[in-house]
C-alpha cells in the first residue's frame, strides 16, 4: 500500500514537473514572439524613416539644382546686361567719333567759304553760288544738332545703365554670398543626417547579431 502510494506521488511530482517545463517553454516561445515582434516593429519603423529621410534628401536636392537655376540665369542676365554696358560704350565712341569728323568737315567747310568770300567782290545782291553756300551751311548745320543730339541722349542712356549696372552688382554679390552659405548649411545638414543614418544601422546590426546569439545559447 505504501508503494502503491509512493508510485502515486511519484507520478504526480513527475506530471507536475512536465507541466511546470511545459509553461516554461510556452513562456520562453512567448518572450522570443515578442521579441521577434518587438525586432519587426523596429525594422519597419527603421525602414519608414529611411525613406523619410531619402524623400527629405532629394527635396533638398532639388531645392539645390532650382537654387543653381536661379544662380545661373541671374548670372546670365547680369552678363546680357555688361554686354549691354560695353555695346553702348563703343557706341558713344562711335558717335563721338563722328561727331569730330563732322565737326572737322564742318570747320573746313567755313575755311573755305571764308577764303573764297574773301576772294569774290562784295555785290549788292548774293549771287546763286552764295546762296547754294548759304543753305549748304544751313543743312550743315542742322546734322550737326541733330547728332550731338543723338550723342547726349545715347549719353544720358549709358550713363543710367552704368548706374543700374552697378546696383546689380552689388545685389549680385550679397545674393552669391547668400547662397554660398545656404548651400554649405545644406552640405552640412546632409553629412550630419548621413552620419546619423549610419550609426543607426550599425547599431541595428549589432543588436541583430546579440539577438541570434541570444537564440544559439537558449537553444
Amino acid at each position: 500500500m505504501n508503494d502503491a502510494s509512493d508510485q502515486q506521488a511519484k507520478l504526480q511530482e513527475e506530471e507536475r514537473r512536465k507541466e511546470e517545463l511545459r509553461k516554461e517553454e510556452q513562456m520562453r516561445q512567448d518572450r522570443l514572439r515578442q521579441e521577434e515582434q518587438m525586432k519587426e516593429n523596429f525594422q519597419k519603423e527603421e525602414q519608414m524613416k529611411q525613406e523619410f529621410l531619402e524623400k527629405e534628401d532629394q527635396k533638398k536636392e532639388e531645392f539645390l539644382k532650382e537654387e543653381d537655376m536661379k544662380k545661373e540665369l541671374f548670372e546670365k542676365e547680369q552678363q546680357q546686361k555688361e554686354e549691354a554696358f560695353e555695346k553702348d560704350r563703343l557706341q558713344e565712341e562711335q558717335f563721338a567719333e563722328q561727331q569730330r569728323e563732322q565737326e572737322a568737315r564742318f570747320k573746313e567747310q567755313q575755311e573755305w567759304e571764308k577764303t573764297q568770300q574773301d576772294k569774290m567782290e562784295l555785290k549788292p545782291e548774293p549771287s546763286d553760288q552764295m546762296k547754294a553756300r548759304y543753305a549748304e551751311e544751313q543743312r550743315n548745320e542742322f546734322e550737326r544738332d541733330k547728332l550731338e543730339k543723338g550723342i547726349n541722349e545715347q549719353r544720358e542712356s549709358f550713363d543710367a545703365r552704368h548706374e543700374q549696372l552697378g546696383t546689380d552688382t552689388e545685389k549680385q554679390e550679397a545674393l552669391r554670398q547668400a547662397q554660398e552659405e545656404r548651400f554649405e548649411q545644406l552640405r552640412e545638414q546632409q553629412a550630419q543626417e548621413q552620419r546619423e543614418r549610419q550609426s543607426r544601422q550599425e547599431e541595428l546590426l549589432k543588436e541583430q547579431e546579440r539577438e541570434r546569439t541570444r537564440d544559439a545559447l537558449g537553444r
